[in-house]
């Protein structure tokens, strides 16, 4: 729902280069194709409703919501957090995940600080 409501370029900006192919998972298929998301040249975009097509790829970048981690939190062994000193209401305040990690590293990008963390 976040592409729907936030309508994101989702372009890896921290990362030079090509920004990367996309994996919307969604049981409604049908999106606005006016997002900014679905206009960045040379991407792929794959709107699926099986969530573990995922495991087919080797690096995987997920941006999403804290029922999706907890979703995916036996599979995936690095999280990296992207914390924005922003607090906005809505759904995710609040969530009970039970997830262990080691901070693997941290530095801050600007206003962010991004936290890459492996789980234990």
């Amino acid at each position: 729902n976040s592409v729907r409501t936030d309508k994101p370029t989702l372009d890896a900006r921290y990362v030079a280069g090509r920004a990367p192919h996309i994996f919307i998972y969604s049981k409604n298929k049908i999106f606005d194709h006016t997002i900014p998301l679905f206009k960045v040249p040379n991407r792929e975009v794959i709107i699926s409703d099986d969530l573990f097509k995922l495991l087919n790829y080797k690096f995987v970048m997920v941006e999403g919501i804290y029922p999706l981690m907890n979703i995916l939190k036996d599979k995936i062994d690095y999280f990296v957090l992207l914390v924005s000193p922003k607090i906005r209401n809505g759904l995710n305040a609040l969530n009970e995940l039970n997830i262990d990690f080691e901070i693997v590293h941290e530095n801050y990008i600007g206003e962010e600080k991004i936290i890459f963390l492996k789980r234990k």
